[in-house]
């Protein structure tokens, strides 16, 4: 579903991007083929100094945590988030831009090792295997709660997600880990509860990923490229997967761009 390359042909209508362009997309499928067919609302250019690896790791993840937690949940600037999950990539990517914008961010794992990675990433670790969080929560907040939570757990958290909500609150699912049915436990809070699957690509999402390309290269691309403060993938490396540099596509409805594959 990512790929990262060098655009080596243009379709009828693309008209921002250029041969030799590189690049990286969130695909429709077919990333590991010779060539790929990838909207060309779905990619974005490869910050400069940003190695191929770096650049197929943004898409998924990038394209999710802000069409969700910034879409969806609508977090800004001066906000409180907690975010389940905070060593996974969507976690990682979640941390790194709630401190490039200025947001206290909290975050949950289920070890030492994983909390210390989310303390480096500037978010305030919760050991769920020792805390509870939504009483964590409440002990940092003052009781206020936080402005938006994204969730992959479902219905296992749910009450305790409520709990931990401010009041008018964004409550965004990505998963169902935990379930998806429960027993409600009404509360007095009033919380927005917005759901949302992950942004897996598929066809009918396509014109979705096309505007929040076009948002998040406007808004993100340069913290990939500030030198104080480095928002990047946190990718350990590749697997030989092509044998050669292989070439995939670019596809815009009837709008095409080909694109040329990296070696990995």
């Amino acid at each position: 579903l990512e790929v990262a390359g060098e655009v080596v042909a243009l379709g009828d209508g693309v008209s921002e991007y250029a041969l030799g362009d590189k690049v990286c997309a969130l695909t429709n499928g077919g990333g590991y083929a010779q060539f790929c067919a990838v909207p060309a609302g779905q990619a974005l250019p490869i910050p400069e100094g940003m190695d191929w690896i770096q650049a197929a790791a943004v898409p998924e993840t990038f394209f999710t945590v802000w069409a969700n937690l910034f879409g969806l949940g609508d977090a800004h600037t001066g906000q409180r988030v907690l975010i389940h999950g905070g060593t996974s990539g969507i976690g990682t990517t979640a941390l790194m831009l709630c401190r490039e914008f200025g947001i206290q961010a909290f975050a949950t794992a289920g070890s030492a090792d994983k909390c210390a990675a989310i303390a480096k990433l500037g978010a305030e670790p919760i050991n769920y295997r020792e805390q509870d969080f939504a009483d964590v929560i409440a002990q940092q907040t003052d009781g206020h709660g936080v402005d938006v939570i994204l969730d992959i757990m479902g219905a296992s958290y749910l009450n305790n997600n409520l709990k931990s909500l401010a009041m008018d609150g964004h409550l965004v699912m990505l998963g169902f880990l935990g379930g998806a049915s429960t027993l409600f436990v009404g509360s007095s809070y009033a919380v927005y509860a917005a759901v949302a699957s992950s942004a897996s690509a598929n066809a009918n999402a396509a014109p979705r990923f096309r505007i929040v390309g076009r948002v998040l290269c406007y808004n993100v691309s340069t913290h990939f490229t500030k030198a104080s403060i480095c928002c990047r993938p946190l990718a350990l490396g590749g697997a030989p997967v092509l044998a050669r540099r292989d070439a995939l596509v670019l596809d815009q409805g009837q709008q095409c761009a080909l694109i040329r594959g990296v070696r990995v």
